[in-house]
């Protein structure tokens, strides 16, 4: 099989293996599976988790899903608009390990996710006035 053959899930895998073989204490995925459909998206979801309990090494995540960053994350950092400053610092306390089916069912994740939704449509508000 040629690169070029490969899907975007394919290379997705293929980029996050490149980086996980150095061993590195901290990982940067900023965005890393915008463009995929939903099943391949959830389908790495589940490989990060798994190799976050496996390794447990630091992972900065960029993404603009709050699913995602839920499941995903121990904390999350709302940044404000250029200039960007932080908004609002989220503990996601839920349990590990987390399954991703499951999860989005936690109250907390509920709790979260309506709490980071308010302060998104806060911000928004706030820089319509500004206008």
């Amino acid at each position: 099989m040629y690169p070029y053959e490969l899907s975007g899930g394919m290379r997705k895998r293929a980029v996050i293996i490149r980086a996980l073989i150095q061993n590195p204490d901290i990982i940067f995925m900023d965005e890393p599976f915008g463009p995929l459909d939903v099943f391949t998206r959830e389908s790495l979801q589940k490989e990060i988790l798994k190799m976050w309990g496996e390794r447990k090494n630091t992972i900065v995540y960029i993404t603009h899903d709050i699913a995602e960053a839920i499941t995903l994350a121990d904390r999350i950092i709302l940044l404000s608009r250029r200039p960007s400053v932080i908004k609002n610092e989220y503990v996601v306390d839920i349990k590990r390990p987390r399954i991703i089916e499951e999860c989005k069912y936690d109250p907390r994740f509920l709790e979260l996710e309506k709490q980071i939704w308010t302060d998104i449509k806060d911000e928004l508000c706030e820089e319509d006035m500004e206008r």
